[in-house]
């Protein structure tokens, strides 16, 4: 399956991977940008195919960031903040998947980044009788 790129929000990838408390995923924005259609997949990758683990989802959030702002996702429990980076004093928004245990331990697991362009929500309808088992 084909999908465009993401190029309006850069994902570096995993840094500390493995380390509890400092393990996380670093993106950049490109211009301004609402993360509210972004999100992260928990990937298994074998033979250059990522394929998304169950239950292992991560939405960014409805925030508007600036251009050039460095968007840190520690695995770890946190809370949402703006901050700036230590070294440059770039701006930064630091998010959290509260996780108790890292997830990036095997090199083989990756985070894909997704933007969601469409969505149905679920609503009570009539159901058709259940097919026999």
């Amino acid at each position: 399956m084909y999908f465009p790129p993401i190029n309006e929000l850069i994902l570096y990838g995993v840094f500390d991977r493995g380390v509890p408390n400092q393990e996380r995923i670093v993106l950049k924005t490109q211009n301004y940008l609402n993360l509210a259609p972004y999100g992260l997949l928990l990937t298994a990758q074998q033979n250059n195919i990522a394929t998304p683990l169950h239950d292992q989802f991560f939405w960014l959030g409805e925030t508007v960031l600036d251009p050039n702002t460095w968007v840190f996702v520690y695995t770890g429990a946190g809370f949402p903040r703006m901050t700036k980076t230590l070294v440059t004093n770039e701006p930064a928004y630091v998010l959290h998947w509260n996780r108790a245990n890292v997830i990036f331990h095997q090199a083989s697991l990756l985070p894909t980044l997704i933007r969601i362009d469409a969505a149905v929500s679920g609503k009570v309808h009539t159901l058709p009788l259940l097919p026999n088992s």
